[in-house]
């Protein structure tokens, strides 16, 4: 029989390579990743511009953590590819951050009301509704806080950390200013919106009105 020659590149995944982190590691890093993933879409023009797909919803529910344009997800894909090779991270771990990122973006997103007593420990474990949906603010400076998906830590202490909302939940208005009018946000619409000139968007948000939504707050829990 022959003898396979050795192939030094080739790595066995079922042993650990001095160095590379455990699979809790991994999961805590990768979802580091996502946080400052998050923070670069929102600061770079051209990125926001595609992220802002997400934030233009001007409800607040499970649909919203679904809602993101397809460049995005490509290049958020491609953000995760280049960490997980970089971390080393396991194929356990990988599985265990992609499962928690996208169960934890249909709760964050969700329209329900958390007993306050319960919603306080919570947001010490895991982002809750509450405060991802300051982050869903029309106002700068509320929009601008609470980047996290999975964990709550990297908010706190990388100082993007906002507990509630200015005018409370009840009050606060959801999604952009120029788009708070465009009440019909169809698949069409969502993908084109990144190529529109803010000039197009103004023009038709003004050909519907432009009072803002009012009235988002969460629902009670079942």
């Amino acid at each position: 029989m022959k003898q396979e020659k050795p192939r030094p590149w080739r790595r066995d995944p079922t042993k650990r390579v001095s160095g590379e982190p455990g699979a809790i590691q991994a999961v805590a890093l990768l979802d580091l990743t996502i946080y400052l993933q998050h923070r670069v879409f929102h600061a770079v023009p051209l990125l926001w511009r595609f992220h802002a797909v997400h934030h233009a919803d001007n409800d607040f529910d499970v649909t919203t953590g679904l809602r993101f344009h397809t460049a995005s997800i490509l290049l958020s894909l491609g953000v995760k590819l280049g960490a997980t090779v970089l971390l080393g991270a396991s194929p356990l771990a990988v599985l265990v951050s992609e499962t928690a990122l996208n169960g934890t973006a249909m709760f964050n997103h969700g329209n329900v009301r958390i007993p306050s007593g319960l919603e306080r420990v919570l947001r010490w474990l895991v982002v809750t509704p509450d405060m991802h949906r300051v982050h869903h603010s029309v106002e700068a400076s509320e929009l601008g806080r609470n980047f996290g998906f999975n964990f709550p830590w990297w908010d706190r202490l990388l100082g993007t950390y906002r507990s509630q909302p200015a005018g409370g939940h009840a009050a606060m208005t959801i999604g952009l200013a120029e788009h708070q009018a465009e009440t019909r946000q169809g698949l069409a619409w969502m993908l084109a919106l990144p190529f529109r000139r803010p000039a197009d968007a103004e023009r038709a948000a003004g050909s519907e009105g432009t009072a803002r939504r009012r009235g988002n707050g969460p629902a009670s829990i079942v």
